[in-house]
């Protein structure tokens, strides 16, 4: 057994031993110690130093990690470990199939599901599907030519992954600016398993003057302690450019700005490089300025504090949205989503987030 394997072998005894980790994030953590400790880019010393803590050797850099204020932020580790904050209930909106049946009562706040594919069930349709149509590859078909534009995501993905904007348009069909004939396109179709098919949403005109090409996410950390003092602590917005393409993930080469939470400005425009975020005035595509108000902000905290209390088991989330003309729609909720921006997370977040893990060691006994 070589050091590396020595490495891996001990820390997958660590979480063994540790009561309270879920084989889940026990298989995630392992790959992702995996893949730190090969990346050479990073000299064994910051390795050490950023493991022996809980953090990714990334984070050195990203957080400004130092002696004296890792304990003060939320370590990689110490949050797999809190997996999952919400118990069981976490199912009621990892999979958005599932989100959409129990937030029935807040439909106008979710996009429109058409089609349900599934390799070993082929297509069904769910519940604002027209009923003229039929239940296979035709009816998909047929649906995007009227509707012009669908979305097709995987019902239990997350970080953009699997997504496909579909297009028809000039008597072509499109997945993500790839061009099918109408066989081929249908072919496709039945490749994808787990897949729902959607209303793809146009978002508010004056963030689309930002970034055309991708809906611009904002994600809005929520937090319901106790079922009935909901309160919304952190919020930013995720802008796509040219490179990150139909999706505004910032690993994507996507960007970021923050959000007031109290007046919905967003402000202090980011990207990522080498795992950093470097400040930008300007949208580099479009040279948009990154700085407004997000439109409708009062309703989307209005109602993600009436949506939380409706769903009081689920104390811990992170809702993506889209702003519209006439509103937001929810792209997907996270009931454990990552650390993005750990370092900058208010009190609020951090008091919950120490809290909860001191109530987890507690209840394990682990110190």
């Amino acid at each position: 057994m070589n050091l590396f394997q020595k490495i891996i072998f001990a820390f997958k005894w660590y979480f063994l031993k540790k009561k309270g980790y879920s084989n889940y994030y026990i298989s995630f953590y392992s790959d992702e110690l995996k893949n730190g400790l090969k990346d050479k880019s990073f000299s064994l010393k910051d390795r050490k130093w950023a493991y022996k803590r809980g953090f990714q050797p990334w984070r050195i850099k990203q957080y400004g990690l130092t002696e004296e204020n890792y304990k003060n932020i939320m370590s990689d580790r110490d949050y797999f470990y809190l997996y999952p904050i919400n118990n069981h209930y976490s199912s009621w909106v990892d999979d958005k199939l599932s989100m959409k049946y129990v937030l029935a009562p807040f439909d106008r706040f979710l996009p429109r599901y058409y089609f349900h594919i599934m390799k070993d069930r082929d297509i069904m349709k769910l519940m604002d599907c027209p009923q003229e149509l039929g239940h296979d590859t035709g009816g998909v078909v047929s649906l995007l030519e009227s509707k012009r534009m669908l979305a097709a995501k995987m019902s239990a993905g997350t970080y953009g992954i699997g997504f496909y904007k579909l297009e028809y348009k000039d008597g072509a069909y499109f997945a993500n600016g790839e061009k099918y004939d109408r066989n081929s396109f249908e072919r496709f179709l039945l490749s994808l398993d787990d897949y729902i098919i959607t209303e793809f949403i146009e978002m508010h005109p004056e963030l689309k003057k930002i970034n055309p090409g991708a809906v611009n996410t904002i994600r809005v950390t929520v937090i319901n302690e106790h079922g009935n003092d909901t309160i919304i602590p952190f919020a930013f917005m995720r802008i796509g450019t040219k490179r990150s393409g139909v999706v505004d993930n910032v690993s994507k080469g996507g960007m970021v700005c923050k959000i007031d939470v109290e007046t919905g400005r967003f402000y202090d425009g980011q990207v990522l490089k080498d795992h950093v975020y470097e400040n930008v005035e300007y949208h580099p595509d479009t040279h948009e300025r990154l700085e407004g108000i997000v439109p409708n902000w009062e309703l989307v905290k209005k109602t993600l504090r009436e949506m939380s209390e409706y769903c009081p088991q689920l104390k811990w989330l992170g809702y993506d949205i889209a702003i519209t003309a006439d509103g937001f729609s929810i792209i997907e909720i996270n009931s454990h989503h990552g650390l993005h921006k750990a370092h900058e997370y208010p009190e609020a977040v951090n008091k919950f987030l120490f809290s909860e893990l001191e109530k987890k060691k507690k209840k394990y006994n682990v110190k």
